[in-house]
């Protein structure tokens, strides 16, 4: 959800003609920095005393550490900073820790995206110089919020790339933060996504391949060993997973980039399946009850509008109003007035937005399916709906 959130945000800026930055901070030692006594403080503000304020206080306090190597062992010291890793409260409390970063700025013209302590920044503008220089602007606010909050970026690793640039266009200007140039990455890992500048997703296609493709020698071996049921399960867990992480984002690319990973899954289900080269792919997908990977796409792009219309409550509060029904429009009782508002798009980078293809998808649905209201039955109806298109 957070990568849609941010590649959608990208594409609709670079659609209106705007330049784009998108920073990737790296908080240094993020857990271990926080603050009891600044924690303390804002829990306070959000509304948590009493009693429960107390319980937290308590758990945070007299906790101590000592280090011991060769045998011997340092003197033991208290820690005032730092929530416990690996627990429940863990996560929570550095969240509420970092919440008011939002307020850093009060540009309409920068986003900032948080999940845990993978932080993001997004600045857009129509004139590239005028986007640099705003940005190290936003840096050096955003850098005293981190002097306050007793935290550190670690300067090394923040990076930055740049989107929205003609081909032959490679500006000069710099991004500084605490004096210290941050550098340009063409293709940055986000959230465990490689996100290259001209958006093709070819690199993070290799990347996919390359996790799945190790796995073709063992399931050579394995075919014979093992039943069909256990090597369908075996596919869902190595192979399936690594294909539909973040597949709402890189799978609406150009062909040619999205064949090679393509090929590999008709290679691999034929290999589990132990078919000749001539079976149709039809009957390998089918056979494992799964869909191509651009079925696969729209599977789950309509999966999310599923919960749009019938669970809102299980996303995000940013997507509760995220798509625009035809009757927030207009008035008028027509047979589209419950169906999604398709803005307009300005160029081909638009169409990659999943506002647009999101309500494209769901408007297209047969009636009867759009109806149901239970997730899996939903699910189901679709899936058999793009195993037919793909007889057709």
């Amino acid at each position: 959800m957070a990568l849609i959130k941010i590649l959608d945000s990208i594409y609709e800026h670079i659609d209106k003609g705007n330049y784009v930055i998108s920073l990737y901070l790296d908080v240094q030692k993020a857990f271990d920095a926080v603050s009891h006594e600044i924690l303390l403080n804002k829990l306070k503000y959000y509304g948590i005393r009493g009693i429960a304020w107390k319980w937290i206080e308590n758990y945070l306090s007299n906790r101590k550490q000592y280090v011991y190597i060769n045998n011997t062992t340092s003197d033991t010291y208290s820690i005032g900073y730092g929530v416990p890793q690996g627990s429940v409260l863990g996560p929570l409390l550095f969240l509420l820790y970092i919440n008011d970063i939002q307020n850093f700025s009060n540009d309409n013209n920068v986003n900032i995206n948080l999940f845990a302590d993978d932080t993001n920044l997004i600045l857009f503008d129509n004139n590239i110089d005028r986007l640099f220089e705003n940005c190290n602007n936003q840096l050096e606010l955003l850098y005293k919020w981190f002097q306050a909050n007793k935290l550190s970026l670690n300067v090394d690793k923040c990076t930055y790339s740049l989107f929205g640039l003609p081909k032959k266009l490679n500006p000069n200007n710099t991004i500084i933060i605490n004096s210290t140039e941050i550098k340009r990455n063409e293709e940055v890992k986000y959230l465990g996504v490689i996100i290259d500048e001209k958006l093709t997703w070819k690199e993070h296609i290799k990347y996919v391949i390359l996790k799945i493709t190790k796995f073709c020698s063992i399931f050579y071996k394995l075919r014979y060993l093992v039943p069909i049921t256990v090597l369908r399960k075996i596919y869902f867990s190595l192979v399936h997973s690594h294909l539909i992480y973040g597949i709402e984002v890189y799978a609406k690319t150009h062909a040619k980039y999205i064949n090679p990973l393509v090929k590999i899954n008709n290679r691999i289900l034929r290999i589990l399946q132990n078919k000749p080269l001539d079976t149709p792919t039809q009957i390998l997908y089918t056979n494992f009850n799964t869909l191509p990977i651009p079925k696969l796409y729209e599977l789950h792009i309509l999966l999310l509008m599923h919960k749009y219309y019938y669970n809102k409550w299980k996303l995000p509060a940013v997507f509760y109003n995220y798509f625009l029904e035809n009757c927030n429009i207009h008035s008028c009782r027509t047979r589209q007035n419950a169906l999604i508002h398709i803005n307009s798009i300005e160029t081909k980078i638009g169409f990659k937005t999943i506002k647009y293809n999101g309500g494209k998808l769901w408007n297209a649905l047969p009636s009867n399916i759009r109806l149901h209201t239970g997730l899996y039955k939903f699910k189901c109806a679709v899936k058999d709906l793009l195993l037919l298109k793909m007889k057709a």
